[in-house]
């Protein structure tokens, strides 16, 4: 009896870009940013030899990207090296975009990285999330010390964002408050994030975090001075149509992003699928027809 598939998503840190949709079989898994349009990458042997050689080199198995699929266009196959089992990885394929046309509707996956490294205020509160993994054995492959913000700002409604050396400034200036309430000595730590919401140290016996010293975006958003305030009220605003692909938001920042990224019609059109919930569904659906009317689809 083969293992049944595993669907589950992961959050793109570091900077934030979103969701990541994955599905994964037991030799092939498939990657989404947006629920359509999807990576394919197939596992196959690699013969570690070298032409001339009198005896074969052993072979390692490792995942390699095989095409581009979507349910419009099909499976857009990228060429792979001749020396692989070419036959082996398209029958994979083949049986992974089965899987995929069968969970579609399934979207959004639940989120498995409950593993998340943070850095931390001086206090120990979290500050910044740095990195996230769905399994605690990855910990040591994971490397993050610094918070680093989006620099893009496409589609963004304030006018000044079109400048890129103020887009870059504004970056620049983020990052540097979170450093600075991080302290002279930043304190970075491994927490498993439990069903209560609450965080348990993965690595040390240290006391655990509790659920409401969490920040309810990956990094602290709330500030006592003005000007801290305006950078990340715009860097939320910029960034709405991504973070309304996390869940478990407070129903006000919901809210609020809803009507933030309907001013980016674009992208809340192209991520509406991967939206746990939506709270005022007349915003997307008219953020869905300018989109289509945008972009000459009848």
């Amino acid at each position: 009896m083969k293992d049944a598939p595993r669907c589950y998503a992961v959050r793109q840190l570091n900077p934030f870009l979103g969701a990541l949709e994955v599905v994964e079989t037991n030799g092939a898994r498939a990657l989404s940013t947006d629920g359509v349009n999807w990576r394919i990458e197939v596992e196959a042997a690699r013969p570690e030899h070298t032409w001339g050689r009198d005896t074969p080199g052993h072979s390692t198995r490792q995942f390699f990207r095989f095409g581009r699929w979507s349910a419009l266009h099909g499976l857009q196959q990228v060429p792979a090296n001749p020396i692989l089992d070419i036959g082996a990885m398209l029958a994979a394929s083949e049986a992974l975009i089965a899987i995929l046309r069968s969970v579609a509707d399934q979207l959004p996956f639940p989120f498995a990285d409950r593993f998340e490294y943070w850095l931390l205020e001086p206090s120990g509160n979290p500050l910044a999330l740095l990195a996230t993994t769905v399994d605690a054995r990855f910990i040591p492959r994971l490397r993050a010390d610094r918070w680093i913000a989006e620099t893009s700002a496409a589609g963004h409604s304030y006018a000044r964002r079109e400048d890129p050396a103020q887009r870059q400034a504004d970056t620049t200036a983020r990052q540097q408050v979170i450093h600075a309430a991080a302290g002279t000595v930043p304190q970075r730590r491994w927490l498993e994030r439990l069903a209560d919401g609450s965080g348990r140290p993965v690595a040390d016996g240290s006391v655990g975090v509790p659920a409401d010293a969490f920040p309810a975006l990956p990094w602290k958003d709330r500030w006592s001075q003005p000007h801290q305030t305006l950078l990340f009220d715009q860097y939320r605003h910029q960034l709405a149509p991504q973070l309304l692909t996390l869940a478990g938001l407070p129903t006000g920042l919901r809210q609020e992003l809803e009507r933030a990224a309907r001013k980016q019609a674009g992208r809340m059109n192209a991520l509406h699928r991967l939206y746990p919930e939506v709270l005022q569904p007349k915003l997307l659906t008219a953020a869905r027809v300018e989109a289509r009317l945008k972009s000459g689809i009848d």
